[in-house]
């Protein structure tokens, strides 16, 4: 997560309210300097701090964090995606089960190389 960009659409949209960050702080329920420090990107809030920054700044959580998140950054990511999109929902359901198994075994061995990995999906 780019800390720097989150607390940039902070900025921007407080500016666009005409709102200062004291303002902002305590319509948010947050220390000025904790707020200002989310804003510059130097610190990282919880979910209900940017849950609460949202809600002062009269914006949603997605639209706040839409321009951060590329999934196309992360290996496969993309991949996973447009294969989900692919499937029904019955079988999205499943897949998401298999996720939250594998999850229960975080030391699980993968053998077999990156590329092998990467073609596993072509038909």
């Amino acid at each position: 997560m780019d800390l720097q960009k989150i607390g940039e659409a902070i900025r921007l949209k407080r500016a666009k309210l005409g709102y200062s960050q004291t303002k902002t702080a305590e319509l948010a329920n947050l220390s000025s300097n904790f707020y200002s420090a989310i804003e510059r990107g130097e610190k990282n809030g919880s979910l209900e701090t940017f849950y609460n920054i949202a809600v002062a700044l009269e914006m949603s959580l997605d639209t706040m964090l839409a321009d951060v998140y590329d999934p196309a950054s992360e290996p496969y990511v993309s991949s996973l995606i447009s294969e989900l999109r692919s499937l029904k929902p019955d079988h999205r359901r499943l897949v998401l089960a298999f996720i939250y198994s594998i999850k229960d075994f975080p030391d699980l061995k993968v053998y077999g190389k990156e590329s092998g990995a990467s073609s596993a999906g072509k038909r």
